[in-house]
């Protein structure tokens, strides 16, 4: 994901005069300062995350770029580790969006804090549920205040992590709370009774870590394969260590030529990852990535 620090500098202006767009902004169709100081500048990309924090902060830009806003209720939060927590909303009348996908959260006082949180519940549920690792952030300060009837301002849905029926074999590497939207993917696919092979490698350092390891257990999909790495040994069945292209490998099988990879997490493990499917000879065009940016926030 390539930054710019014109990015930054925007993100800055628009914090602390969010009525006001200096730079990048085109309006009423003239060529902004920036575009005339730049001959090679690029409007705002929906996929950059720079972009998306801007955008997300004027309503102008969010409107432009048709980034659906709603106001949600929150319901109850759900403790699914001692450092994850799942906050439930109610879900707005008319809204849709594809498994894996994500939402821009806003937070706060005047919800001038903003941070992507991918939903992990199912399209078909009548709620949405925002799935986080709590680090002690003023963001996650803020949800952690959300009291039943709190009502917040999200933007979206957001994000391409998403199936297709082309899809043959799936495969699915995670680390820590980069599970939630393959959650969402996995509970999707259980409400349509999905025959397609799945596998899902979840790495974590121990087994107390496990966001949704109940769920994912219970989960009625037949042909879904757990493979549970943990970084601390435990009594359960896991690999000991950390995701590596041996355990790939041996756990994908005969479906790693012809699967689709989903990873998601942290940059530096997606990064890992994709590496090791590149040293076992998988192509590119067989990885969907899914970086989950801001892990201190």
């Amino acid at each position: 994901m390539r930054e710019r620090i014109y990015h930054k500098l925007l993100l800055e202006l628009l914090a602390l005069f969010p009525c006001v767009a200096l730079l990048g902004v085109r309006q009423c169709g003239k060529t902004t300062m920036l575009e005339q100081l730049d001959p090679d500048w690029q409007r705002f990309d929906l996929e950059r995350g720079s972009d998306l924090e801007v955008i997300s902060r004027d309503p102008d830009l969010a409107k432009e770029y048709r980034l659906m806003e709603y106001i949600v209720e929150f319901i109850e939060k759900i403790i699914r580790t001692p450092k994850s927590h799942s906050y439930r909303f109610r879900r707005p009348p008319g809204f849709t969006f594809q498994a894996g996908q994500y939402m821009m959260v806003h937070l706060g006082p005047e919800q001038n804090r903003v941070h992507p949180l991918s939903l992990s519940d199912g399209p078909h549920q009548d709620f949405l549920e925002f799935t986080k690792r709590m680090t002690g952030s003023e963001y996650c300060t803020a949800l952690e205040s959300l009291k039943p009837g709190s009502q917040i301002k999200v933007q979206g849905p957001l994000g391409s992590f998403c199936l297709s029926q082309e899809d043959q074999a799936i495969v699915f590497i995670t680390g820590g709370i980069g599970i939630t939207p393959i959650r969402s993917i996995l509970v999707d696919l259980a409400q349509n009774q999905d025959q397609r092979p799945l596998v899902l490698i979840y790495g974590n350092s121990d087994a107390e870590d496990i966001a949704f390891a109940q769920e994912l257990q219970a989960l009625p999909l037949p042909h879904l394969h757990l493979v549970d790495v943990l970084q601390q040994p435990s009594k359960q069945a896991a690999h000991t260590g950390f995701i590596t292209a041996e355990i790939i490998q041996m756990e994908v099988g005969e479906h790693l030529h012809n699967a689709t990879f989903f990873v998601s997490g942290p940059p530096v493990m997606v990064k890992i990852v994709e590496e090791h499917l590149a040293s076992l000879s998988v192509e590119a065009a067989q990885i969907r990535t899914d970086h989950f940016l801001g892990y201190e926030n």
